[in-house]
């Protein structure tokens, strides 16, 4: 085994450890996107009624796994709202956050981000075990230095650089298969 193999993977884990940081430090000071609401409420309502209504644009899977975390928060699910009735994401999402819980807006919004970071690092050591196949750990290592400093390398929110939404879960998704 090379000596310089830990280094690099040490280094590697310290870059990855320095992106989550990032992330979570520079997500209080990101207001929602627009429509972050909509991907948490969606996976919060699927994941305490079973109910797939508001699953229509995209797969549940990283709604729900947004949404987890809110478990801890326990926020209101507001079911009796026509949005709820009618299947209307869009305005459940609005509903949910803005009006329902807008008392606890910014523990949420905050909170249901931390999943979307984790699938971020997934991605990133998935990029690392790519590039190192290709060209070797000093390669990779090359690769992510270069790549760290660009969040958006992790697909995390492409308007506000650290807010839920599905493209990072589709980047890992892909990572994975490939």
């Amino acid at each position: 085994m090379n000596v310089q193999r830990p280094v690099h993977l040490s280094a590697v884990v310290l870059l990855l450890l320095v992106f989550f940081a990032q992330v979570l430090l520079a997500s209080p000071a990101n207001s929602a996107a627009f429509d972050e609401e909509y991907h948490f409420a969606t996976g919060y309502a699927y994941l305490r009624t079973g109910d797939p209504r508001l699953s229509t644009e995209h797969p549940p899977l990283v709604n729900v796994w947004n949404a987890l975390p809110l478990l801890f928060l326990d926020p209101k699910l507001p079911l009796d709202q026509p949005a709820w009735q009618n299947a209307t994401t869009d305005d459940f999402g609005d509903t949910f956050l803005w009006q329902t819980n807008f008392d606890r807006a910014v523990p949420i919004v905050l909170i249901s981000r931390i999943p979307i970071a984790m699938l971020g690092l997934l991605l990133g050591a998935i990029v690392f075990r790519w590039a190192s196949s290709l060209c070797g750990v000093i390669g990779a290592d090359t690769l992510c230095l270069r790549s760290q400093p660009h969040r958006s390398i992790a697909a995390l929110h492409h308007r506000s650089g650290s807010g839920v939404d599905d493209d990072t879960g589709d980047v890992a998704h892909v990572g994975v298969a490939a």
